[in-house]
């Protein structure tokens, strides 16, 4: 009797510190709501004005041999950097808080001033060195172009070198920022991006007498940068931004502590980003046009998904931070549950629309102009392959955050390494039989696969922590999904209307159903909003 009575107060005092643990994560999951509805709403308007660019990308350019040299020409400066610059910011996050906690602000603002003079200084450098081996970059990168379309790559490569020193900059000042818990003005960065590159895009056709060349493009794109990266000093300096002038004892200790963990974090991020420059070296050997219907198919599946993903990963990141330093894994995985929910809830239903409707997706933002019918279809495959790594995407995504949040940058970077060698197995694999649509989809099978292999890393982390996946509440959320398409796809037989008024009554048929489906059935992602909304 007595080891039973014990045994009943343990199970409820493992109870009652749940519920506990559950409340206190409460006001956070208030927070987010708040701060991720407006970063997602300007993100979405930021994606919108990013398709904007893109659709003048595919008029002028269609899906050839120039857009091919220029998709190659961003690989290196915007795609690895860019993820590289984000990987920066993160680890500055970490490290700020610490100096900030241990030894106050004032030398937390020292260390920044020294990492940022050190940052900028090895970005010129490498910015000079990449200009300086860009054919060797082209040849290596893209071995089944053209020499007509080389020496285009090598080109806006060259051009394209000089925005690491933007994205540097950009990273240092919005991982202060986000310490300081400045979201709004950093999640501006793709409209401020793509409104100041469309405006001197406008400019320079003009002054060309309305001929476009990727050399122009890319102008546009680092013009795009400057401008986002002056409105972010300007919210830096009245954010209480200031030049420290004292050199603090712990600064260049802490500095070093950067650099230190930058190297495998740099080396992970740049990993992960060897996949899609994989699949587009594999594509370059399957005609012309097919790095560029990688490249739309990427950005269209990406869209929203993507928004709502790192929306929620940036407002979440700094608390997640502090409960791991504070030892509170169990705040940490109560609120990634209710994050995988409410993000499934979203991606589910998304996949299942895209896969069911990319072509007229495809068609309606991009079919006009040089981009004919057949590199529709093209596009298409790869979008409803690309479609199904998203399940996995924003999940993937905040695993990495927490492994980076608890100092442990070995398991990304092996994880990182892991993904682009199954990447590579399947897109040779699939690419035979499928052609260019098989290389998106081992990009997704290695992305779903290595999602599962960080999962059971953290479980056995934290072994002491109940970390079962959610999965009967997604299958349900897949059936409402499911359900919806159905219809949709039956209105679609008995309609016929110009694509993009059948493509606008579709989403909001789709979207409807499903919400009616979810709301009826009672699904946790409509409980968990209903609490959010009402503050609880």
């Amino acid at each position: 009797m007595a080891n039973s009575s014990e045994k009943e107060n343990g199970i409820t005092e493992r109870f009652y510190k749940q519920r506990k643990t559950m409340k206190q994560s409460a006001p956070v999951m208030n927070r987010v709501a708040i701060s991720t509805v407006l970063i997602v709403f300007v993100g979405l308007v930021s994606k919108g004005l990013g398709f904007l660019r893109d659709m003048f990308l595919a008029l002028f350019l269609g899906a050839g041999m120039e857009n091919d040299a220029f998709q190659i020409a961003q690989s290196l400066p915007f795609t690895i950097f860019g993820t590289i610059s984000v990987s920066m910011t993160t680890l500055y996050i970490t490290i700020y808080e610490e100096v900030k906690n241990r030894h106050g602000k004032r030398e937390a603002l020292s260390f920044s001033n020294h990492l940022f003079i050190q940052l900028v200084f090895y970005a010129f450098f490498v910015s000079i060195l990449g200009n300086l081996s860009a054919p060797m970059f082209v040849s290596f990168f893209a071995p089944g172009f053209s020499e007509e379309g080389r020496q285009l790559a090598i080109e806006n490569t060259k051009i394209s070198f000089w925005g690491i020193v933007l994205h540097v900059y950009i990273a240092v000042v919005s991982g202060y920022l986000h310490s300081e818990k400045k979201f709004f003005v950093t999640s501006l960065k793709g409209i401020f991006m793509n409104i100041g590159t469309l405006l001197l895009f406008f400019v320079l056709l003009f002054l060309q007498k309305d001929t476009v060349s990727i050399h122009i493009i890319a102008l546009t794109i680092l013009g795009g940068l400057l401008f986002y990266a002056l409105l972010l000093t300007i919210e830096m300096k009245r954010s209480g931004y200031g030049f420290v002038t004292e050199k603090f004892s712990h600064s260049n200790e802490y500095v070093k502590k950067f650099f230190y963990l930058l190297l495998p974090i740099s080396f992970g991020a740049s990993v992960t980003q060897l996949a899609p420059i994989c699949d587009r070296i594999i594509a370059s050997f399957l005609g012309e046009g097919s790095i560029s219907a990688l490249a739309y198919g990427g950005r269209l599946t990406l869209f929203g998904g993507a928004v709502i993903a790192s929306a929620v990963i940036t407002v979440v990141y700094p608390s997640v931070v502090q409960w791991v330093q504070a030892r509170q894994e169990a705040k940490v995985w109560d609120l990634m549950k209710k994050y995988m929910i409410l993000l499934q809830s979203v991606m589910v239903p998304l996949v299942v629309f895209i896969f069911s409707e990319s072509e007229l997706l495809v068609e309606v933002f991009f079919g006009r102009g040089r981009f004919s019918k057949e590199d529709v279809f093209m596009t298409a495959s790869v979008v409803r392959c690309l479609a199904l790594g998203l399940i996995v995407y924003g999940v993937r995504e905040v695993y990495i955050k927490i492994f980076h949040a608890l100092q442990d940058t070995k398991t990304p970077v092996k994880n990182g390494m892991y993904a682009v060698l199954f990447n590579i197995v399947f897109s040779l694999l699939l690419m035979f039989p499928f052609g260019i649509a098989g290389i998106a989809l081992g990009t997704s099978l290695s992305l779903t696969i290595m999602t599962i292999l960080l999962h059971n890393k953290l479980r056995k982390k934290w072994c002491w922590i109940n970390m079962n996946i959610p999965w009967r509440e997604m299958g349900y959320i897949f059936y409402c999904s499911l359900a919806a398409a159905l219809v949709c796809q039956i209105v679609q037989w008995q309609v016929t209307i110009v694509p993009f008024v059948r493509l606008l009554l579709l989403s909001v048929l789709f979207m409807s159903i499903y919400c009616l489906l979810s709301i009826a059935t009672k699904r946790m992602w409509v409980i968990y909003a209903k609490h959010l909304l009402e503050g609880r």
